[in-house]
């Protein structure tokens, strides 16, 4: 999709969970201008996390003017980014919402469902070795089933897609209703081996194919998006951990990242060979016209919820407090951050939270302390499920998000990784990732050209081999007897 002479400034879109972002680049890279508008989230019952898919719309176009308001509107393509897994569905024909945007993070069944299957359920086989990801309510087509029980699966004009498929639809006034196979995989119906929504997922979900967005490539034309009577194409869709794997070291075999934002992701590129592992999740890095590469995908469940409830229990005031009660913190407690359950590898949800070793004398900051620490000792059960072959192809590991700017927690994840940390200083990846494949569609961008996200420092392991495996020994413990206690509470 070569153009020729094009403006050389690429829009990158990030729709997130908190706010949408919209940034100018240049074509190596340079960031311009931005535009920042919030997006509000609501609990209307417990386990309940929706948006509305107006203040999504608004929150988007509102970033979108701001950042090229001062540039003007030569704009060569958009990228866009995106929550994977929040679901939606509206008119095909006046594009008005039939439901509210049911975000990710919601688990529980919403009104009037019956839930089906359990998180980590795989129903002999069905999900992951097509969906790549096991049966878990965090993902689209478990919230589209039960929208579908209450609005009418045959309702007449009735479509469905996650937040990019919304963004797209309306961005182009209705002409195209596409996805991507990165967004399509969270649905838990698209087939990540023959490249397209499967039928027996479709049938398990009972979700009618016509309801469907089509899925291109990462890279190809979803159209062109008018905005204030600018048409502008829109050449990529991504979601957004990929998006911002893409953003920090574009994608090469052995690249890895751990991305702590809202949730906490461990990524490892893998090629053109999708790596199965026991507990982990197989995800699509991205795709042209002419190939398809995966990554190992690992996620720990709630880590900024983490550091919000510190705050709201009143341990924590700012995050800047969390180095110091680390220095500070004379003994060992641990805390599982299970506020939500655990992701991989273990996909239990109905595991609760734990505090270990309390004593008489034990502190505020070694509570904090080890809190924090919790999110490095699930990223590593993370970590050492992958096999040496593939571990000894990483060289380094790229730490990005809010969590990347607490030195204690990457210090601590180094040394249960025994592994070298890099910390980015770029919090924009994720729509850098989403600009660069956008520009990289019509020829625009090179990956040796492009100025990814700019290393701040790096972080080498300080603890003994040994000490490493006397307290992983110990987290083990606690892990099992969390483990036992839902299995017995089940």
């Amino acid at each position: 999709m070569p153009v020729r002479n094009p403006d050389k400034i690429i829009l990158g879109i990030d729709q997130g969970s908190s706010h949408t972002r919209a940034v100018l680049f240049t074509d190596k890279g340079k960031r311009l201008c931005e535009g920042v508008a919030p997006l509000r989230t609501y609990c209307p019952r417990p386990g309940a996390v929706e948006h509305d898919p107006k203040e999504i719309l608004k929150s988007a176009y509102t970033a979108i003017r701001v950042a090229i308001r001062e540039r003007g509107k030569k704009i060569a393509a958009i990228g866009i980014a995106n929550q994977r897994s929040t679901i939606l569905c509206w008119d095909g024909k006046t594009g008005e919402p039939l439901s509210p945007a049911i975000s990710w993070q919601q688990t529980a069944p919403t009104l009037g469902s019956e839930q089906k299957g359990g998180t980590g359920h795989d129903v002999a086989g069905l999900f992951i070795p097509r969906a790549g990801v096991p049966f878990s309510r965090h993902y689209s087509a478990t919230k589209l089933s039960d929208i579908l029980k209450q609005i009418g699966r045959k309702r007449r004009n009735l479509v469905v897609g996650t937040v990019n498929t919304f963004l797209i639809w309306h961005l182009t006034q209705g002409k195209s209703h596409l996805t991507d196979p990165t967004n399509a995989q969270r649905t838990l119906l698209y087939n990540i081996m023959s490249h397209e929504w499967d039928d027996d997922l479709l049938r398990y979900f009972n979700v009618p194919r016509h309801i469907l967005p089509d899925v291109l490539p990462n890279q190809a034309d979803f159209g062109e998006a008018m905005i204030d009577g600018v048409r502008i194409p829109i050449t990529a869709s991504i979601g957004d951990q990929q998006g911002a794997f893409i953003g920090l070291s574009w994608c090469q075999t052995g690249a890895a990242a751990v991305n702590f934002g809202t949730g906490g992701f461990m990524l490892v590129h893998t090629g053109q060979k999708p790596v199965f592992l026991p507990g982990l999740l197989v995800s699509i890095a991205q795709s042209d016209q002419h190939k398809t590469t995966y990554l190992i995908e690992g996620t720990v469940n709630n880590v900024g919820g983490l550091f919000t409830w510190l705050k709201q229990v009143g341990l924590l005031k700012t995050d800047a407090e969390i180095d110091v009660a680390f220095r500070r913190s004379k003994e060992q407690v641990f805390f599982l951050p299970a506020l939500t359950g655990l992701g991989t590898p273990y996909l239990q949800s109905n595991v609760r939270g734990a505090l270990l070793g309390l004593a008489a004398s034990t502190q505020r900051e070694d509570i904090i302390r080890a809190a924090v620490s919790g999110i490095a000792y699930l990223m590593s059960d993370i970590y050492q499920v992958i096999p040496d072959t593939v571990k000894k192809q990483i060289k380094t590991i790229i730490a990005a998000g809010g969590g990347a700017n607490i030195g204690s927690l990457i210090q601590f994840q180094a040394d249960l990784f025994g592994k070298t940390i890099s910390i980015t200083a770029d919090p924009e990846s994720t729509v850098r990732g989403a600009a660069f494949l956008a520009g990289k569609a019509i020829g625009l961008t090179h990956e040796t050209r492009f100025r990814f996200a700019p290393i701040q420092k790096t972080i080498r392991p300080q603890m003994r081999p040994k000490e490493r495996a006397e307290m992983l020994a110990k987290w083990k413990t606690v892990i099992d007897n969390a483990v036992s206690d839902a299995i017995e509470r089940s």
